[in-house]
Order: C-alpha cells, then structure tokens, then sequence
C-alpha cells in the first residue's frame, strides 16, 4: 500500500482509466518522454493515472476530502488496489455518474476543456473535430455542444455509437456532420476491462480498436 504525504490522499481504486499516455509510459516512447519519466527505466513502477473510488486515508494538511468520500481524478499508479494523489487533483464524484464513468473525466476530459477554453468556444461559435470519436473528441464535442457551438467532427475509422447517442446530429464515418444543440454531457465508456486484462485495454487502444474511453475496474464500489 502506498505511503501519502500530508498534502495527498490514499484512495481504494475501483476504476481506473486508460489512454495513450498509459502507452507511452509503459513503453519509454517516443523517447524524450523519458526525460520525463525516467531514462532507463520509469520512476513511477505502477501504470494508471485516471481513478475514481473511495478514500481510504488521508493526510494531516487536507482540508476539503474525508474517509469514506467517492473521488474521481488523477492518481499515480491507479492500476492497482490502492493508489496516492494530491488533493487538489481529485473531486467527490457527483451521484449521477459511476466509478467507470468517473474514471474516465480526469485527463481526457480535462483537455478537452482546456482547449475548448483556449479556442474560446462559446455560443454560437462553430468549430472542427477532427477524431471526434477518440477520447478526448467526444468529451470535445459534448462541451461545444453544451456551449452552443456548432462542431463538425471527423471521426475516420466507423460511425461513433456512442456520438449517435448524445444530443445532436448523427457522426458518419470519414465525414463531418454537424450539431447546434445543448444537452447533458456524460462521459463515453467504449469498453471496460477487469484489472487482470489491463495489458489487452492498453493494446486494443493503441490499435484503434475502440471509440470512446476505456477502464479498468479494480474493485467493486463499497456496499451503500
């Protein structure tokens, strides 16, 4: 079990989230990643950065999350029973969503939202999204849609599901449709994988073989 300092949180995983950066940390490449996280081998042992379950500990300079809370964010090594992360990097997880559902709004989601606000998408704005399907595309999408943006996205492999299930207008493979309406934004689950087959959802999502997001379910979520 991970020792946490007194600014961070030891959270009980029950998902965790999977994306390229999973990849290229398992992997050393592209090779300057390792300047960053370790040049012969990863100072960081335990893959997984997306997390969502419940705190089981925390340190004595915390302030705002106590034992016992659903979170959601961004941990180390998340592909594991228990994992630590700064407080700062976690919120409570809103009732509506679920562990698999949560753990895949940290990373994907934040960047979405951070583009978006770097585009300065707003109503009325229109806006190109190209792998609208991907990870983070469809959180892109959502939260033009959710602005009052008219985004048109690309999604090349085959038609996005999971875009025909959100509010708006339906995705067609190699093409670009568009939408202009507002609607509840929630996160797109392609595949869950148990913790054991964690090395398949990494491979599948490298390969391309999924749309959306994918996670790894490591413990069932506490007895209400």
């Amino acid at each position: 079990m991970p020792a946490i300092a007194d600014d961070e949180v030891l959270v009980r995983v029950e998902a965790a989230g999977v994306d390229r950066g999973t990849w290229h940390l398992l992997t050393g490449q592209p090779y300057v990643v390792r300047v960053a996280i370790g040049l012969r081998r990863p100072r960081v042992t335990v893959l997984g950065r997306d997390v969502a379950g419940t705190v089981a500990a925390t340190g004595s300079a915390l302030r705002q999350l106590r034992v016992g809370d659903s979170v959601f964010g961004v941990a180390t090594g998340s592909f594991a029973e228990y994992a630590k992360a700064k407080e700062q990097q976690l919120a409570r997880t809103p009732d509506a969503l679920s562990a698999v559902e949560a753990t895949v709004l940290g990373i994907s989601g934040m960047t979405a939202l951070q583009a978006a606000d770097a585009a300065q998408v707003t109503d009325g704005s229109g806006l190109l999204i190209i792998g609208g399907s991907g990870g983070v595309g469809s959180y892109a999408v959502q939260i033009a849609r959710g602005r009052g943006a008219r985004a048109a996205l690309v999604a090349v492999r085959r038609p996005a599901a999971h875009l025909h299930r959100q509010p708006g207008a339906p995705v067609r493979s190699g093409t670009a449709s568009s939408s202009r309406r507002r609607g509840h934004r929630k996160p797109a689950v392609d595949t869950v994988y148990p913790l054991a087959q964690a090395a398949e959802a990494v491979q599948n999502l490298v390969a391309g073989h999924t749309q959306g997001k994918v996670a790894v379910v490591v413990h069932d979520p506490p007895a209400q």
